[in-house]
């Protein structure tokens, strides 16, 4: 029968790596390796030597100069730890930046010492403001945007095709209903100023109001014949006359005697 020496071997290679661990931890004194070893054997089933969660935390700057960008902030800012976020607040519409930034450090405490060490700090004649950030401030909508590269003016586009797109009765009613609320409001305002007797002109009593402009009919096209341009000799300009006063020939200067 044919026996499987696959699991002896496994064994074989965990011994052998246990055997080498020991090995490694050796006590100063010779008698006491076993006490030594006991010790080591007992911390590590506690579990002491376990590292403690690392915990990301949120950075906050504020003041931030227009010269800064996402690259050359990320560059500075890593020199106090690994940065996973990053987002510097720039307007929608010019895609400038608003000068403030978020950064998401790894470890809370390169985000205390980074608040620590440049918070106060004088840069092209401003104080930036550096301070992290409590954990219930920070929401989804943040990052919205984070580490990716910011193009203005999309936001345009979509608001120029939801103007121009072709309204329907239920958004025209809608439409009617806010500015019926909106107008209600309004008059209720001014009843409380003591305006009662207020009323808004109507709409359709503005455009009979409005005289309506004559059309003027269309003017006849009249064809007018070309006529043959005679080819001739192409006159040369008159050259500009010279100026018939004479000109006062001036004298040299003398030389003065030495």
């Amino acid at each position: 029968m044919e026996v499987d020496t696959q699991p002896q071997a496994q064994i074989t290679k965990a011994e052998k790596k246990s055997s080498e661990r020991q090995k490694k931890l050796l006590a100063l004194n010779a008698a006491d390796q076993g006490e030594y070893a006991k010790k080591v054997k007992k911390l590590r089933k506690s579990g002491v030597n376990k590292q403690k969660k690392i915990e990301p935390a949120v950075l906050y700057v504020g003041h931030l100069p227009a010269q800064f960008s996402e690259p050359s902030l990320r560059k500075y800012f890593e020199q106090f730890g690994r940065i996973i976020r990053l987002r510097l607040s720039r307007s929608k519409r010019t895609g400038k930046s608003k000068g403030y930034a978020f950064f998401e450090y790894d470890d809370a405490k390169n985000a205390r010492i980074a608040a620590k060490t440049m918070d106060k700090y004088l840069f092209h004649e401003r104080l930036l403001v550096c301070k992290v950030m409590d954990k219930t401030k920070v929401h989804e909508h943040l990052w919205k945007g984070a580490n990716m590269k910011f193009m203005p003016g999309l936001c345009h586009r979509a608001n120029r095709a939801r103007l121009y797109a072709e309204k329907t009765p239920a958004h025209l009613k809608r439409t009617a209903r806010q500015r019926k609320n909106k107008d209600g409001a309004l008059l209720a305002a001014l009843k409380a100023v003591g305006i009662a007797d207020f009323k808004f002109p109507n709409s359709e009593s503005k455009a009979a109001e409005i005289p309506e402009s004559p059309v003027k009919p269309p003017k006849e096209e009249t064809v007018v014949e070309a006529t043959p341009v005679k080819k001739g000799k192409k006159k040369t300009a008159a050259p500009t006359p010279r100026s018939t006063r004479k000109q006062r020939k001036r004298p040299f200067p003398e030389a003065k005697p030495e």
